[in-house]
């Protein structure tokens, strides 16, 4: 069900927050585990978006969510990220698909299928830097 890359060492503010990656594409995970594989943060990936939506409710650092939007099974990506916004709202929200564009305010960032494995890595640390951001205004 779910596959983990364990973060790499090092000091950055990354350190300890988590990315998650669900799609129902055991290739495309597959892939993504590679382009973050040296990540300093953890990266978890799913093909259950259903059991996804339920772990998110108490998910400690959920910095980012990718979903792929046709998953073929009980739940879709505009579904599951809308869940996602309703019980952490501070995690970066990304959809990824070939043939969909997400519900407008459902996703913040918008990944078309085939990706490019580094503009993937780029949107994803973008939506790191944007979870911190969010955090740092919420405290002041």
């Amino acid at each position: 069900m779910y596959k983990h890359e364990g973060a790499a060492e090092g000091t950055d503010a990354r350190k300890g927050l988590t990315v998650l990656i669900v799609d129902d594409d055991t290739n495309v995970l597959s892939a993504l585990r590679r382009v973050f594989r040296k990540a300093e943060y953890d990266v978890f990936t799913s093909t259950e978006p259903a059991a996804i939506a339920e772990r998110v409710i108490g998910w400690p650092d959920l910095a980012v969510v990718v979903s792929d939007h046709q998953m073929g099974v009980d739940m879709d990506g505009d579904e599951l990220l809308t869940r996602v916004m309703e019980v952490q709202p501070h995690t970066t929200r990304i959809m990824m698909s070939g043939t969909h564009r997400p519900i407008e305010g459902v996703a913040h960032y918008f990944i078309e299928k085939p990706f490019d494995n580094k503009v993937v890595r780029l949107i994803v640390e973008k939506g790191i830097d944007d979870y911190l951001d969010r955090l740092a205004q919420e405290k002041k």
